[in-house]
């Protein structure tokens, strides 16, 4: 089993938004029953990144790709440092 296997993507009716240190997230996915979550960083501004970070419990946001659209990418192609990014790697908390 591959990692891909091991995430585990929402329902639209289970995504509700979070604060984590001032940033505004909306985790949409979990790997290894909630070891940690993806989620998109989303603001008011319409021309604003979207980002997807991994959540970890500590809080920490570690940024993993760059928009949903690369995220998919990434996990289509299950490529490691977009679906475990390496945690010195800085997110948009830091």
């Amino acid at each position: 089993m591959g990692n891909k296997e091991t995430i585990a993507f929402w329902r639209l009716d289970e995504i509700e938004p979070l604060e984590v240190g001032g940033v505004r997230i909306f985790p949409f996915a979990d790997f290894l029953i909630d070891s940690h979550r993806y989620a998109i960083v989303l603001s008011a501004d319409p021309r604003a990144q979207t980002p997807i970070v991994v959540h970890h419990n500590n809080d920490t946001l570690i940024m993993a790709a760059e928009s949903f659209t690369d995220f998919v990418h990434g996990y289509l192609s299950a490529d490691e440092d977009v679906l475990h990014p390496s945690p010195t790697v800085s997110g948009p908390s830091a």
